[in-house]
């Protein structure tokens, strides 16, 4: 994947949120953000997705490539990630500490 921001996101376009399982007292929380959408080439109803995650309590980061008929939401990123539809990124590692931060809020 390329470089498609810059190695800093607005706070707004970061999404957090608690999955409920039991892997901290705290649970299993997620950060996740979108870095870029585009149409998908071979279909005017399809789009393609650049999201980087953490997964602050099993200190799990990466990104992934999502191709969609809607937009982004949290189950999309539970499923991607709990399908290993992720990579590590040298980008994520640059935005992994701002989006552990956001998901210490929850």
């Amino acid at each position: 994947m390329t470089e498609t921001r810059p190695n800093v996101l607005d706070p707004k376009d970061i999404h957090v949120f608690n999955t409920g399982r039991r892997y901290t007292f705290a649970g299993q929380r997620i950060a996740w953000a979108v870095l870029s959408e585009m149409q998908h080439e071979d279909s005017e109803w399809l789009r393609v997705y650049d999201v980087v995650f953490s997964d602050l309590d099993r200190i799990i980061w990466g990104r992934m490539e999502m191709i969609l008929d809607a937009p982004v939401d949290n189950h999309n990123v539970l499923y991607a990630y709990d399908h290993n539809f992720y990579e590590p990124d040298p980008l994520a590692d640059q935005l992994n500490g701002q989006l552990r931060a956001a998901a210490r809020k929850i």
